[in-house]
């Protein structure tokens, strides 16, 4: 059976019909995705001596998760629900990648049996225990992610932990936003999912920051 790539999506409190514009704050607020990348790319500037080719494609994944987002909040559609799904997924796999080779120095072959989690993570948050949870269940595996790596670099005396520390409450406190946009709909037309954006730029901003800092040494990475 062929997929209609263009089929129509409404899955948010703020969008009332198929029109471009029935979820500017959803669409206008992945502008804080472009905000942050642009703080981040300054601290690169800023921090960073010698070149690592790694932060700068992930401050790049900023930009491109605000625009498949943006695109997914006015066209509404299969085709763009991927470009905004597929860049969030792509970010999370190559900043894990990225900190266990390059901040907590893992060898090849256990840095590929770590990213095992994911499988088993998405496979976890399938039972129904999560139902409640909803979409946003897809989610927790990175917010565990987050706490597991934010206890490695604390162990590790990593000096930018506190980046991760704070990464972790504020996407929590995200998922906590996207989980209530259903809630609120009946009494703020608006809903809430545009501060699961605001909030998830300033995680990843987080991120990039612990990431960029959190190198044990100065190199060019591949």
């Amino acid at each position: 059976m062929s997929v209609n790539f263009f089929q129509h999506i409404n899955v948010y409190c703020e969008r009332t019909d198929a029109s471009f514009w029935s979820e500017p704050l959803n669409a206008v607020s992945n502008l804080a995705f472009v905000i942050a990348a642009y703080f981040a790319y300054l601290a690169y500037r800023v921090h960073v001596e010698t070149p690592q080719k790694t932060s700068l494609i992930l401050i790049l994944c900023l930009v491109i998760i605000g625009m498949g987002s943006f695109a997914f909040h006015t066209f509404a559609n299969r085709l763009t629900g991927l470009m905004d799904v597929l860049p969030i997924g792509i970010t999370i796999l190559l900043f894990y990648g990225f900190t266990l080779i390059n901040v907590f120095k893992m060898k090849w072959w256990l840095v590929l049996v770590a990213f095992a989690y994911f499988p088993l993570g998405y496979w976890g948050v399938s039972f129904p225990v999560f139902d409640d949870l909803g979409a946003s269940a897809m989610y927790v595996p990175a917010l565990v992610m987050l706490i597991g790596l934010a206890i490695i670099a604390i162990m590790k005396d990593v000096h930018s932990s506190h980046f991760l520390i704070m990464a972790f409450f504020i996407f929590t406190t995200s998922l906590l936003f996207r989980m209530a946009d259903e809630f609120v709909c009946a009494h703020f037309s608006y809903g809430t999912h545009y501060m699961w954006h605001i909030l998830n730029a300033a995680t990843l901003y987080l991120c990039v920051r612990f990431y960029m800092q959190g190198r044990l040494r100065d190199i060019d990475d591949v």
